[in-house]
């Protein structure tokens, strides 16, 4: 094992041992996107702790797409209504410009493609979005720990993308395209 990975592990210690199985997809989602962001980082970087890293912008982005993968592949595994995801931001720059201490927004915006959307989807959403927000409230600093969600899910059908309707219109975006998270290939 890594030191890398001996770290992240000390530090999902600090998490409560899960209690379902959305829980241990939680867990399992945010570790290995942590691990995921430790390793695109500089290595100098490596052996911070993940309450500095997480205000790194760099290893940020590199987490908060790591959950988006995370996610994607959790509700694609356990519902095969999903077609496919696509994470978006919700501006052109979501960075603090005021020159305030760097303030990311926790949340990671997804769109995803379904047959049609379904009750038990939706219910495995919110609480995939409950058990990742608490984790995320454990192992960030104190000024995220009221943060209430941490997902921004939208289900969205071909119907929707087809007519352009709502979100589903960002799909055929030239200006601000989402970026495909899964699949993968194709």
């Amino acid at each position: 094992m890594t030191d890398t990975m001996t770290k992240t592990t000390l530090e999902m210690k600090n998490i409560e041992l899960s209690k379902s199985p959305v829980d241990d997809l939680a867990q399992i989602i945010l570790r290995d996107a942590i691990e995921m962001a430790r390793k695109k980082i500089n290595p100098i970087y490596w052996g911070r702790e993940i309450t500095s890293l997480i205000r790194d912008r760099i290893f940020f982005d590199y987490l908060r797409h790591g959950i988006a993968r995370g996610v994607a592949e959790g509700l694609a595994a356990n519902d095969k209504a999903v077609i496919g995801v696509f994470s978006y931001e919700t501006s052109d720059n979501p960075y603090n410009e005021s020159g305030d201490e760097y303030s990311p927004d926790l949340t990671v915006h997804l769109l995803v493609l379904v047959k049609k959307p379904t009750e038990g989807l939706k219910a495995l959403i919110a609480s995939l979005d409950r058990a990742i927000t608490a984790q995320m409230v454990a192992l960030s600093s104190p000024k995220y720990a009221q943060i209430e969600s941490t997902l921004d899910i939208s289900l969205i059908t071909q119907d929707e993308v087809k007519r352009r309707s709502g979100l589903a219109a960002l799909l055929s975006s030239v200006h601000a395209p989402p970026m495909k998270v899964w699949p993968i290939a194709g």
